[in-house]
């Protein structure tokens, strides 16, 4: 059996900056996203709410980052694709088990998806 390689500590240490950044962004719509949700009632799906909030604060785009490029993240930009939504997935804030895993699924997600999968300093922030 090939020993498998697992994430580096700067891999992490991305990771968890950019989750940071990530909910501290999320706490600017918190308000928006509470008023959309107190109109909703029943059982939804994490996909109906998803998509009630982002129609209720008129998202276009979205920006993923995950410790699992090739599951996780992939199906996730694979959602928004379909949706409509531009997508970025930026290359330096994400991490898979393997780099060429990594590689696969960053090559799919630009190639089909149509991710922005530059690194997250060269993406434009613009706001509505």
């Amino acid at each position: 059996m090939r020993p498998t390689r697992g994430f580096t500590l700067l891999e992490l240490m991305v990771a968890a900056a950019v989750t940071a950044l990530l909910a501290a962004l999320l706490l600017s719509v918190t308000s928006q996203v509470l008023g959309a949700w107190s109109r909703v009632s029943g059982q939804l799906t994490v996909t109906s709410q998803a998509n009630i909030i982002l129609d209720q604060i008129g998202a276009r785009s979205v920006v993923l980052a995950g410790l699992a490029t090739d599951i996780c993240v992939q199906l996730t930009a694979a959602d928004a694709f379909l949706r409509g939504l531009k997508v970025h997935v930026p290359e330096d804030c994400t991490a898979a088990e393997l780099p060429q895993k990594k590689a696969i699924a960053l090559a799919y997600m630009r190639d089909i998806l149509k991710c922005d999968t530059r690194p997250w300093r060269s993406l434009r922030w613009h706001r509505a």
